[in-house]
């Protein structure tokens, strides 16, 4: 009896040890509410034990005004699975989420099973510096802002390093002003060089108007012109020759390399595409390319998304300064339903003694060219309203950009529609322009 109560003594000593050295964290599910929607879009979390869950995020629809955002897959991962709307872990003190947000957007955690983890943060870059941010810590009922090229890293140490996207070449984010690149190397996904011949491109029908460098736009059916373009595309390689014709009009675009006679490149050369926004309403734009050999055998397909990044501004008439006057601008523009016959004396309606014929068409040209910079939201023309946009700005302006300002107090004046979750977005937003 004795040595049985020994052996039973000694292993409620070593399972205490193993208890204390190794705590059991206590599961948890999280859920991402994106722009104050009543169902959540997004779920992370933790198990005990068991099979961890990583569901593909359902396809973005730009058209219908759907926020981009999701968490990021695994290099390499398998198709579909390069973006995650639920992305379950094993529990562990060293897992991370990463959030990769493709548009702007207003995220509001809400906790779904368990209990909040202590010590749970985002750690981020500024997207217009670089420059670490300061991490925010994360609760029940939290609300978080995330801008278009932003990457999220969900972690228990505060301290630690932004992580990098890990699918992060499938995106490009587009400056105003720039043009979007991204080079091939003609290999397969083994690593296996080929001769390439021919590239098939797929343009997603109803994200803007796609046309290729050089085309004759008057040529097509029905004839468009250069003002009706989103993005110019175009390909390149060195020491060869570039054919483009579409195959299915106007969506699919095929590319035929043809060496040049004493060309100086080689079959190594990197395939160059490139997309050039032409407008900052450029519509996100997503194209499947296709690599065939010359047998006409597909080899490799990529999938990239173009992005064009906006920062926006307040000072919509360009003096260097934000006032009333910009606010009252941008009403006047907004309440007139953006009538393209406005003129600049139309917009100086309640304006100061300082307001100037010439600052007000600074602000008609910008508000022009730059409407979808006008909801500050996160919204966009398809699901917002600008009008509150303006009111938002309009209070905002009106209460001095006071740094303490809340989402309630831009609200005044606003419609039905507008919610808090909205005018938060809004603030955070309009605050990061004055930075």
């Amino acid at each position: 009896m004795k040595l049985h109560y020994c052996g039973f003594l000694s292993f409620c000593l070593l399972l205490s040890a193993l208890l204390l050295s190794s705590p059991l964290r206590a599961a948890f599910e999280i859920d991402i509410h994106i722009n104050g929607a009543a169902n959540p879009s997004l779920t992370f979390g933790e198990v005990d034990q068991g099979d961890a869950t990583r569901s593909p995020f359902p396809p973005y629809s730009g058209m219908f005004g759907v926020a981009d955002v999701c968490f990021a897959g695994a290099a390499g991962a398998e198709q579909w699975f390069d973006r995650l709307g639920e992305d379950i872990k094993v529990a562990a003190d060293n897992n991370t989420w990463i959030l990769v947000a493709k548009s702007n957007a207003r995220l509001t955690f809400s906790l779904q099973e368990g209990d909040m983890p202590d010590g749970l943060y985002i750690v981020y870059n500024n997207v217009k510096t670089g420059e670490p941010a300061t991490p925010v810590q994360l609760s029940d009922g939290a609300s978080f802002s995330v801008k278009t090229g932003g990457v999220y890293t969900i972690t228990r140490n505060s301290d630690a390093d932004p992580e990098d996207n890990p699918q992060g070449a499938s995106s490009q984010f587009v400056p105003k002003d720039g043009i979007g690149e991204a080079d091939f190397e003609p290999k397969d996904d083994e690593g296996n060089s080929f001769t390439l011949k021919k590239i098939k491109i797929s343009f997603v029908s109803g994200r803007g108007v796609v046309a290729y460098v050089g085309e004759n736009l008057a040529e097509r059916v029905p004839p468009i012109t250069e003002a009706e373009v989103d993005w110019w595309f175009s390909a390149s390689r060195e020491g060869y020759e570039v054919a483009y014709n579409w195959t299915i009009p106007y969506t699919e675009l095929e590319i035929t390399l043809t060496p040049v006679p004493g060309g100086r490149g080689t079959r190594a050369d990197d395939l160059k595409v490139s997309m050039d926004p032409t407008r900052s309403a450029a519509p996100p734009n997503t194209t499947t390319l296709d690599f065939l050999d010359e047998l006409g055998a597909k080899r490799l397909t990529k999938v990239i998304d173009w992005i064009l990044q906006k920062f926006g501004t307040l000072d919509f008439d360009g003096d260097g300064e934000v006032t009333m006057d910009d606010a009252i601008y941008l009403y006047n523009f907004v309440s007139g339903d953006c009538d393209p016959d406005t003129a600049a004396e139309d917009l100086m309606s309640y304006a100061s003694k300082y307001a100037t014929v010439e600052k007000a068409q600074a602000a008609l040209d910008y508000f022009r060219a730059n409407i979808s910079e006008l909801y500050f939201d996160g919204t966009d023309e398809t699901n917002g309203i600008l009008l509150d946009n303006a009111v938002y700005v309009y209070n905002f302006v009106s209460g001095s950009l006071d740094p303490d300002a809340t989402a309630a107090d831009l609200m005044s004046y606003a419609s039905k529609y507008a919610t808090e979750n909205l005018a938060e977005a809004a603030l955070d937003n309009m605050r990061d322009m004055l930075e």
